[in-house]
C-alpha cells in the first residue's frame, strides 16, 4: 500500500495529463483504450466515467486487474499504475464528478441507467522521468554502447 506522500507525488506527476490508456483483460488478450480523468485530487483511487453496458465494464467485472498509463511525451514523463477496478453507480459519486463534458458521452444526463464510474484502486506504480533532451539522450546511448553499458537517461522509481 502506498503512503500519503507517495500518492501525492504520483498525483503531482499525473494531474496535468488528463488522459490515460486503460488496459484490461478480455479473455486471452489485453485491450487498451483512452480514459479521461474526472477528479481534482488523489488519495489512492482514480475515477473515470464509463457506460455500465460497455465492453470494459464487462471485462473488469470478470477480471478486475487493470493498468493505467499516463504519458507526457513533451516532458518525457511516463507513469504506469496497476490496481483493481470495479464499476459503481453510486449516485453521490456520479453527482460529485459530473461536469458538462460528460454529457457528450451521456446525452440523456447523469441520471441515466447507463451512467457508471470506473473506480481503480491503485496498488503499485512505476515512473520514468527523463529530463534530458533528445541530443543528450542520443549521446548517452552512444557512450553506453561504446562502453558496453546500459545508458542512464533519467529517473526510474517504483511505488508499491
Amino acid at each position: 500500500m502506498m503512503t500519503h506522500s507517495e500518492t501525492q507525488e504520483l498525483w503531482a506527476l499525473i494531474k496535468e495529463i488528463p488522459v490515460a490508456m486503460l488496459a484490461s483483460v478480455d479473455g486471452e488478450i489485453i485491450r487498451s483504450r483512452p480514459m479521461h480523468l474526472i477528479q481534482n485530487e488523489f488519495s489512492g483511487k482514480l475515477w473515470f466515467f464509463t457506460s455500465k453496458s460497455s465492453h470494459k465494464a464487462k471485462e473488469v467485472d470478470r477480471q478486475p486487474a487493470v493498468n493505467l498509463v499516463f504519458m507526457d511525451v513533451k516532458e518525457n514523463r511516463y507513469v504506469s499504475l496497476s490496481g483493481d477496478a470495479k464499476i459503481t453507480q453510486d449516485s453521490e459519486l456520479i453527482n460529485k464528478f459530473w461536469a458538462p463534458p460528460a454529457s457528450v458521452w451521456f446525452p440523456e444526463g447523469k441520471n441515466s441507467d447507463n451512467v457508471a464510474l470506473l473506480e481503480v484502486n491503485i496498488e503499485a506504480a512505476e515512473v520514468w522521468d527523463i529530463r534530458t533532451g533528445k541530443i543528450t539522450q542520443l549521446l548517452r546511448i552512444a557512450k553506453a554502447k561504446m562502453n558496453n553499458e546500459i545508458p542512464e537517461l533519467g529517473d526510474h522509481k517504483q511505488f508499491a
